[in-house]
């Protein structure tokens, strides 16, 4: 399957079929591979001649544990620019967008919130989420399978396509618009004046 690991004993079998003169297609199918995995995985790691299963499945296990930089620590002057858009309380989606427009630079906004969230092990500062809309430190987790709550439905309201047309007539700004308020405290009023 594509993008799995290869075990040990894959990679000897790999090498066996190297030597008896195989090729990678016998090989992968024999395994149930796809071709591409096993020319990579030799071609990585000495080509047909020099391939040793120990030594290739050794630097595997080595690649898998080094540490790997995010974005924003393989260049500062990146994470400079976004966190000085972040202070200008720019949202993640927008700086995201300038950096593909302008810098020719693709940062999704996913990385940028995934920088912001880390609080600063990600190569952006700490703190930054306090520019956000919304000032939560970390995001919420779900369990699988729930849903993401709703946004509250706004009320019943008149559109403004459907005003009276009376309305035509008032001379103050306003009068037509405030029927949309509703206090919480009282039930939705009009805020027309009574000599109106």
């Amino acid at each position: 399957m594509p993008g799995a690991r290869l075990a040990m004993d894959e990679r000897e079998e790999i090498r066996a079929g190297i030597e008896r003169g195989e090729g990678f297609c016998l090989i992968a199918r024999r395994r149930r591979l796809p071709t591409s995995t096993i020319s990579r995985e030799v071609k990585r790691n000495g080509g047909r001649k020099f391939y040793r299963a120990s030594s290739a499945h050794r630097l595997a296990s080595e690649k898998s544990r080094r540490p790997r930089q995010t974005v924003f620590e393989a260049d500062p002057l990146l994470a400079a620019y976004v966190e000085e858009r972040l202070e200008a309380k720019d949202s993640p989606a927008a700086i995201a967008h300038s950096l593909a427009d302008y810098l020719d630079t693709a940062v999704s906004t996913e990385t940028i919130y995934a920088g912001i969230y880390a609080q600063g092990r990600r190569g952006l500062r700490a703190g930054l989420h306090v520019y956000l809309h919304r000032r939560r430190r970390i995001r919420k987790r779900r369990r699988k399978g729930e849903a993401p709550k709703k946004a509250r439905q706004v009320g019943k309201f008149t559109l403004i396509t459907k005003r009276p047309r009376s309305i035509e007539r008032d001379r103050l700004v306003g009068h037509w618009e405030g029927d949309l308020i509703v206090s919480q405290e009282a039930p939705a009023q009009s805020l027309r004046s009574p000599e109106q």
